[in-house]
């Protein structure tokens, strides 16, 4: 009975898309942080900030790059709200934050995964200092020293290769100064507990010290976070509150510059985050609801689950780094050489996935299961890459990138029964995966001026990506299997006037394949999966002038062999689908109204973004596994999951695509006299589902943020107030066999702010 009860755990974790890692992926080298970038003026002055971007390996102006990028610093993300990456989608249109369980899966322009398999990966590259973050967990991170953010939408294959097919996320953070400069903030606040969220206390503080240490040499800075709040989830079996959280995290780097043609940046950090992601079940759909005396909870914000059995309920992530920068001014260009190192381990407690408290009934049927998994991920990166000056009419980048990650990840499974089980029987282990992961690339991209209002970008890149897997649990051969890829870009632009112009742009985003080594049910067995290739073509147009910005874009998406997860009846498999098609539009713009007074707003349209070709999707149904009478005392037979929610497979021909909403947009409205500031932003989602059933539903939500502040002699003190309307919006989605489960972003948060500058 044992064996049987062991192998319908496995076969009903293998329905459940739960949660795995997505693994190493391409790291890519952005030229350091040029000066501090905004697309609102903070201050009075003749007109709006220029804005400046690196997207394409040189500091230019934005409105010079035939590209949709959203820029926002570090003042701007406070002023809006925005704590984490997840907060960025209130901000940055047709960017949606979601995930599965506590595995963050952003989207951009309706490019995103479902995909749990350990090897898979993310679209949408996420990069700090230019060092990519394999590990998606780190979107979940705050980051005290944060300069500013780059989303950048659209196929990044020329020379962001590997693992950016849906565009890529930069995060820019502080550099050294030789002048001695400091800055503290401080936010006391406090969760109202109205809505279903439980009242709570959160704290936050942010820290960065920079100066000489050998006078115009030797330069360092040191900055640190740390977040706390004892939870604004409620816990149903008992009333209290519940997941608390802690964030600490630290970053220290060190300039130095030898001579006016070398400068060279050694940097550190060390991250650690206890940030659990609580699940409610959508309109109660949770296995355990099949059993009297379940506690199901049916609020945002409620959970019902037991203390952590496993006892991983510290620790969650830990992750540090380290990473070298040189750049040689060699008279003819830049020659820049980036190493990075990133070491990650997730050690994620015991969650049900039924998102409730079972019954000793519905463990015995396997109805019920908690489950937990573990991570380890080690990156190495090299690369070296040459910017040129202008030489006549011709300008260039070109480089090589070496990419080495090894990593594994364990998944086990527990039950109530554990008490009453073998000693050494549970928790089980289902999942036991390992994999190494390497990548060579060479890339170069030039650009033509013929004129001076019309010019021309050539690029392309060769990709060579050697990849080996082994499943030891389930078990699988060691597979290898190598993915070559050329990648072209190709842009035109012509300057109608000093202010206004136009573009065009092909571009191929690529994202690399698997061995197949997690497909032991496929036919054939351990199938390789082929990679990605999304087809890119964007128009756009760029106005600026002292007072107007303005920047639209059209896109249109061919997007080919799509990887998915389908069910064969007994096991989750990943497969490519047929081709899917993605287009819309893109609007932001930014206006001086008064001295004193700007406004940004932000806006995309993505009307389709459907499977033209999947007539084998996978998912779960909403009705359960019936009960079987005959066998008493749990009308079920023993691991037969009765009560959980029988799998599908379904044509999904025609369906949208998750996490796509047609319509995000947001605005904010800024006064700021050099001492008074006030601030609001208003976000706007149409309705978006989180799993492909589309059973997992958030229907269009608004919310609103508002801050203002005074400052005196340096020192400032605001009052600030977050989602404001209390919205129970959803961020990530987890649908299994157990139950259709929500995670939401934080309820409403008002607060006082302390923040010093010298």
């Amino acid at each position: 009975m044992t064996n049987r009860i062991f192998t319908s755990a496995a076969q009903t974790l293998a329905t459940a898309s739960l949660i795995a890692m997505p693994t190493a992926a391409h790291a890519q080298t952005p030229p350091a942080a040029p000066a501090p970038v905004d697309q609102t003026a903070q201050a009075a002055g003749p007109g709006l900030d220029e804005i400046v971007v690196t997207a394409q390996r040189r500091e230019q102006r934005l409105q010079d790059v035939p590209l949709t990028i959203t820029a926002v610093s570090a003042d701007t993300l406070s002023k809006a709200g925005v704590t984490t990456l997840r907060d960025v989608q209130n901000i940055v249109s047709g960017f949606t934050f979601s995930g599965q369980g506590t595995v963050a899966q952003p989207s951009i322009r309706g490019v995103s995964t479902l995909l749990s398999t350990s090897g898979s990966e993310n679209p949408n590259a996420l990069y700090i200092d230019g060092i990519y973050q394999a590990t998606q967990a780190a979107l979940g991170n705050e980051l005290p020293d944060i300069e500013r953010i780059e989303v950048l939408k659209g196929p990044q294959g020329t020379l962001f290769g590997r693992n950016a097919t849906g565009g890529a996320i930069q995060i820019f953070t502080r550099a050294p100064s030789f002048k001695p400069t400091a800055s503290f903030a401080l936010d006391a606040g406090y969760y109202t507990g109205n809505g279903g969220s439980h009242s709570a206390e959160r704290v936050s503080a942010r820290a960065f010290v920079s100066g000489p240490i050998i006078s115009d040499v030797v330069a360092a800075s040191i900055s640190g976070g740390y977040t706390y709040t004892p939870g604004y989830w409620t816990d149903d079996r008992t009333g209290n509150q519940s997941a608390p959280i802690r964030k600490v995290n630290g970053r220290a780097k060190l300039l130095i510059v030898p001579s006016d043609k070398v400068d060279i940046t050694l940097g550190a950090y060390y991250v650690d985050n206890n940030e659990s992601v609580p699940q409610t079940p959508v309109n109660g759909l949770s296995a355990a609801g099949a059993y009297p005396g379940a506690v199901v909870p049916t609020q945002p914000w409620h959970t019902a689950h037991e203390d952590d059995p496993l006892g991983a309920d510290k620790a969650l992530l830990k992750q540090y780094g380290f990473s070298a920068q040189v750049k040689v001014d060699t008279g003819f260009g830049t020659l820049t050489s980036l190493t990075g190192y990133n070491n990650t381990k997730a050690l994620n407690p015991a969650t049900s996935i039924a998102g409730a408290y079972g019954t000793l009934p519905c463990s015995f049927n396997f109805a019920c299961l908690d489950y937990y998994f573990a991570v380890s991920n080690r990156e190495i990166s090299q690369e070296l890459n040459f910017a040129s000056e202008k030489m006549g009419i011709l300008s260039f980048v070109t480089g090589l990138y070496y990419y080495n990650a090894k990593g594994a990840t364990v998944g086990k499974i527990q039950n109530d029964l554990a008490p009453f089980a073998p000693p050494g029987t549970f928790p089980i282990t289902v999942q036991q995966f390992a994999f190494q992961t390497k990548s060579y690339a060479a890339y170069g991209e030039a650009t033509i001026q013929p004129s001076d209002p019309l010019s021309f970008i050539l690029g392309l890149r060769f990709s060579h990506e050697p990849h080996e897997d082994v499943s030891t649990i389930p078990v699988s051969p060691v597979l290898q299997k190598t993915f070559n890829s050329l990648t072209p870009r190709v842009s035109a632009r012509y300057e109608l006037t000093n202010a206004l112009n136009v573009y065009g742009t092909f571009s191929i985003g690529f994202k690399s394949g698997l061995t197949g080594a997690s497909n032991n049910a496929s036919v054939p067995q351990f199938a390789p999966v082929q990679p990605e290739k999304i087809y890119s073509y964007e128009a756009g147009v760029k106005y600026a002038t002292a007072g107007l910005t303005f920047n639209g874009s059209f896109f249109y998406y061919d997007y080919r062999n799509k990887q998915e997860q389908t069910f064969t009846g007994l096991a989750t498999i990943v497969t490519n689908t047929g081709p899917v098609r993605i287009f819309g539009f893109d609007f932001d713009t930014s206006a001086k109204l008064a001295d004193h007074v700007t406004f940004r707003g932000t806006a995309s349209w993505i009307p389709v973004a459907k499977y033209l070709d999947f007539p084998n999707a996978s998912g779960s149904s909403t009705t359960r596994i019936p009960f079987d009478t005959t066998m008493p005392p749990f009308n079920c037979a023993p691991g037969g999951g009765c009560g959980s929610f029988e799998p599908i497979v379904f044509n999904a021909s025609g369906l949208r695509l998750s996490r796509t909403p047609k319509v995000t947009a947001s605005g904010t409205l800024t006064y700021d006299d050099g001492k008074f500031d006030a601030s609001g932003t208003v976000s706007f989602s149409s309705s978006v589902f989180h799993d492909i059933t589309g059973i997992i539903r958030q229907p269009a939500y608004a919310i609103f943020t508002a801050q203002a502040g005074y400052k005196i002699d340096g020192v400032r003190i605001g009052i600030y107030g977050r989602n404001i309307g209390n919205k129970a919006y959803i961020v990530n989605g987890l649908s299994s066999s157990a139950g259709f489960l929500a995670g939401y972003a934080p309820p409403r948060e008002v607060g006082l702010s302390l923040g010093f500058n010298y």
